[in-house]
């Protein structure tokens, strides 16, 4: 029972991580590339804008390696965390110095470095319990 909890834990984890990516596309390729969706954007923050884009395929390999079980998926999500905090040191480094962004950026920041952490922790406390060894293989 408690395998299949975990199961279905993983399960809602991996598809909620790959929607998640597929809607951070959407939003931020069209902010990039719609003018109209770039002016709706207000004061946008173009390196996060690109840092998001960017780290989308990693969201979806990233949940496929959950799903699957694979190993490699923590490892994954934990480098998605760490790359989403030096994002968020530049985001308080650019608004410490003045430039210009949106209150909706700093909370949408805050929810995908919580987001990464808390999963990579969700993995790693998973694999313990498993008594998986975070060692390489081979």
């Amino acid at each position: 029972m408690r395998n299949r909890k975990r199961f279905n834990l993983m399960k809602a984890v991996a598809v909620f991580i790959f929607v998640f990516g597929l809607l951070s596309l959407k939003s931020g390729g069209s902010v990039l590339f719609i003018e109209d969706a770039r002016i709706a954007a207000g004061n946008i923050v173009p390196f996060i804008v690109w840092f998001n884009v960017l780290a989308v395929p990693l969201y979806l390999v990233g949940a496929i390696a959950v799903w699957r079980e694979e190993r490699y998926g923590q490892r994954l999500m934990t480098l998605l965390f760490v790359a989403f905090l030096a994002a968020d040191a530049y985001l308080i480094y650019h608004v410490q110095s003045g430039g210009l962004f949106e209150m909706r950026t700093v909370y949408a920041m805050t929810f995908r470095t919580v987001l990464f952490g808390g999963v990579a922790l969700l993995l790693n406390f998973s694999a313990k319990s498993r008594g998986v060894a975070d060692q390489p293989t081979g």
